[in-house]
């Protein structure tokens, strides 16, 4: 079970979605591109303000069910 106040989960989830980033040596552009969502979207999800947060996980999951991922 995640703990904390809904900030705190949304700052856990950006420095997760960043480090899955860089892990995959991509730029914020191009996650924004491969997800479907705007570069200011990415930003704000990776610094904790996760106002898109549920848009980008449903796009996320579009996509990877079309390249048959999932």
């Amino acid at each position: 079970m995640v703990q904390g106040t809904k900030k705190e989960l949304l700052k856990k989830i950006g420095e997760s979605l960043r480090a899955c980033r860089l892990e995959a040596n991509i730029t914020q552009k191009v996650l924004a591109e491969r997800s479907g969502v705007s570069l200011s979207a990415v930003r704000h999800l990776e610094d904790g303000e996760g106002a898109s947060l549920i848009t980008f996980i449903r796009r996320l999951i579009w996509k990877r069910n079309m390249v048959g991922g999932g």
